[in-house]
């Protein structure tokens, strides 16, 4: 077995119209795919399924010479002094933790 690596990307949304669209765009490049089945992975525009969208678009390209192992995807909740109480808080006032929200590993992150 080679080297293994982990990489990691933060992402913070700035449209959702926009990830949906090119999330789509993706899906349809797949045989016999409908806008009713793309629908069903992502969501409709109108309220997209974040989490797969970015998983669609995260996961199109193969890294020449690699082999995929895993992938995951958190969503981080940004935590600030107002949102913890007094005796969580460090020294100089930001908060010690910051939750993560740990989803399911999607159903396409399989090794390739």
């Amino acid at each position: 077995m080679g080297e293994v690596f982990n990489f990691s990307l933060q992402l913070e949304i700035e449209s959702r119209s926009q990830l949906w669209q090119a999330a789509a765009l993706e899906c349809m490049k797949q045989p016999g795919m409908t806008l009713e089945d793309v629908t069903d992975l992502i969501g409709p525009v109108e309220d997209p399924s974040v989490h797969d969208c970015i998983m669609m678009l995260a996961l199109r390209t193969q890294v020449d010479g690699c082999r995929r192992l895993d992938a995951t995807l958190a969503a981080l909740e940004i935590l600030t002094p107002a949102d913890v109480s007094p005796h969580e808080l460090q020294h100089d006032g930001l908060p010690a933790i910051a939750s993560l929200d740990i989803v399911p590993r999607f159903a396409h992150a399989r090794p390739v």
